[in-house]
């Protein structure tokens, strides 16, 4: 199971990269459309919802690599955003992930913690990143 948060953690992280990359292309597609009158508040909610379905995933990630408390919901509602997917290409593939996100965090028994550690016990940071990765 750790083996597979590690994954999921990597695929928020690529998806919030992803949007962070995109941003720029959407504030100029605002610049450049025009909007009717009567469906202006539908474009910006739209464009609104965008915006957050693209933090939920960085929150994910940033959440399970701190191994804060609140990542298993983080990783759940990022695996619900997972299925709305933008393109028939990578449709099946982000339903897929989101069924297995949703699978590996749903039980309340899978909660992430950070390890706790001991002042002098011999661990440190760098060993026990390099021993899960």
């Amino acid at each position: 199971m750790g083996m597979l948060r590690l994954i999921l953690r990597f695929y928020f992280g690529t998806q919030a990269l992803c949007a962070i990359y995109n941003l720029p292309v959407l504030f100029r597609l605002w610049r450049k459309v025009e909007i009717p009158q009567n469906s202006e508040g539908l474009f910006y909610s739209a464009n609104a919802l965008l915006l957050l379905l693209c933090a939920v995933p960085a929150m994910a990630c940033w959440t399970l690599w701190k191994g804060r408390p609140t990542a298993r919901w983080w990783a759940i509602a990022a695996s619900l955003a997972s299925f709305v997917a933008i393109g028939p290409l990578n449709q099946w593939f982000s339903i897929a992930m989101g069924i297995v996100g949703l699978a590996s965090f749903a039980m309340p028994s899978v909660e992430v913690r950070a390890s706790q550690r001991i002042a002098g016990d011999g661990t440190s940071r760098i060993t026990e990143y390099a021993a899960t990765a």
